[in-house]
């Protein structure tokens, strides 16, 4: 929370960086204004959070398979939504 301008998107956009090798094209946004709504908010989370999700998962699910095969540490890959 903070003043416009304050540098919040800013920080959220470089953690997303961070965790995706620097990679700018994961992260999903939703600008936020007066005239959006509860639908809004669900269709955009139907379209683009939960099918992400949902193939995170299938990957998860495969790469832990395999890395336990080579007696390997899984560290999944996780989404994170703010």
């Amino acid at each position: 929370m903070g003043e416009t301008g304050c540098g919040k998107t800013l920080l959220i956009r470089k953690l997303s960086e961070l965790l995706n090798d620097g990679s700018n094209k994961k992260m999903k946004i939703l600008n936020i204004h007066a005239d959006i709504t509860d639908k809004d908010i669900i269709n955009f989370l139907e379209k683009n959070v939960i099918k992400d999700a949902e193939r995170i998962e299938k990957r998860n699910q495969i790469k832990k398979i395999e890395y336990e095969k080579d007696k390997k540490i899984f560290i999944p890959e996780k989404l994170w939504f703010f």
